[in-house]
């Protein structure tokens, strides 16, 4: 499926999403605004919300607010999942499926992919449902950009071309959300901990 979504990562597309990372940046700082003058804090708390709220907005077209499914019910579930994969990884019995099935590691996955399957399945109709009303309504499907969001696209493959199922759709939503806000949220939070490491430098980049 590599050539049918390519077009979604293209250069041309993410320039087309620089409002709402302009947006989403502004919203950063001023969440962050809360620290100032408190001494050291974590900041991986804010760098993740802020980066799931971006992959939800760009990517899915899903607007983010507090009383959505995005809450912090789901990015534990997603911190966990990572654990599981990592414990299971270190401890070489493990490997082996019939004694992974039987383990309490096992059980905790199970509760993790519920709540995470739960967020990506109502993402996935709540999107579905609008993609459908505006093609019966002809007319495109909004995300505040004059691009198409990931999830769109998918929609639309399915729907003209049959190239995806709804199940394969899911796993693309959960793929994007969960790896997509992590590596991003990582990225931004050891940037901002070499930008504080460097007082000289951070001088600079505010000037600028």
């Amino acid at each position: 499926h590599r050539k049918l979504l390519n077009p979604a990562f293209s250069q041309l597309v993410v320039d087309g999403f620089q409002g709402v990372f302009n947006s989403q940046a502004r919203r950063l700082v001023k969440v962050m605004e809360t620290e100032v003058g408190k001494g050291p804090f974590d900041h991986w708390t804010y760098t993740r919300r802020n980066a799931l709220e971006t992959i939800c907005l760009t990517a899915l077209g899903v607007e983010f607010s507090e009383n959505s499914v995005l809450n912090s019910q789901y990015e534990h579930a997603v911190e966990q999942m990572f654990n599981v994969m990592v414990e299971r990884f270190q401890k070489f019995w493990l490997h082996n499926d019939f004694l992974y099935n039987w383990s309490n590691l096992k059980k905790k996955q199970e509760i993790c992919l519920k709540i995470l399957h739960n967020m990506s399945n109502t993402v996935l109709k709540t999107r579905k449902a609008a993609y459908l009303n505006n093609q019966k309504n002809g007319i495109e499907a909004s995300t505040d950009t004059k691009f198409k969001a990931f999830l769109d696209l998918l929609l639309e493959l399915s729907k003209e071309k049959g190239a995806f199922s709804d199940l394969e759709i899911r796993e693309q939503v959960d793929t994007m959300i969960a790896a997509g806000h992590e590596t991003s949220a990582n990225v931004l939070m050891f940037t901002l901990v070499m930008i504080g490491s460097y007082p000289e430098v951070q001088k600079r980049i505010f000037g600028e």
